[in-house]
């Protein structure tokens, strides 16, 4: 019954190096920690080339520590 509803996951901390623009026009680089749920399928660079892709201004992920195992609700 679980399966038709829900499907499994992995809560992730990742860390990634991001460009961030100041007002007074210099960039600086910042790093960024962020908890993020993902399916269990992905991969650890899979999971790299996801967050390059789908946040803007991302240099480098500094890490990906997996934490726990997670369900994530189906559409």
């Amino acid at each position: 019954m679980i399966e038709k509803n829900w499907d499994d996951g992995v809560i992730y901390n990742i860390g990634f190096m991001a460009q961030i623009h100041l007002k007074n026009g210099e960039i600086n680089q910042k790093e960024i920690h962020q908890t993020i749920v993902l399916p269990m399928t992905l991969s650890e660079l899979e999971i790299k080339v996801l967050i390059l892709e789908k946040f803007d201004h991302i240099i480098e992920v500094t890490y990906v520590d997996e934490l726990y195992s997670a369900l994530i609700l189906k559409n």
